[in-house]
């Protein structure tokens, strides 16, 4: 089921963590999208009720599937071209 406004459960977890990567997420969204549309979808687990699943889904330029596992590494840029054009 979608969470809605103040529906949110409390989510237990490194606080600091959680909100890095919300940030990080949403800021690459902005960042990412010229043009088009960014949403943040927060939905109860249907197989786990204590789960939160969290989506940042935007129409920007995407990363290649080949390059989705390296989304959970150290820093990287998905190539020198990105570095170059948005920093």
């Amino acid at each position: 089921s979608q969470i809605r406004g103040n529906q949110c459960p409390r989510i237990l977890g490194d606080t600091m963590r959680i909100h890095q990567i919300l940030t990080n997420l949403v800021s690459n969204a902005i960042k990412f999208t010229a043009r088009g549309s960014i949403q943040i979808h927060a939905d109860v687990d249907k197989d786990n009720p204590s789960m939160v699943l969290v989506r940042v889904v935007d129409t920007g330029a995407g990363i290649p599937e080949a390059k989705l596992a390296e989304v959970w590494e150290a820093f990287k840029q998905v190539d020198k071209a990105t570095t170059q054009k948005y920093g």
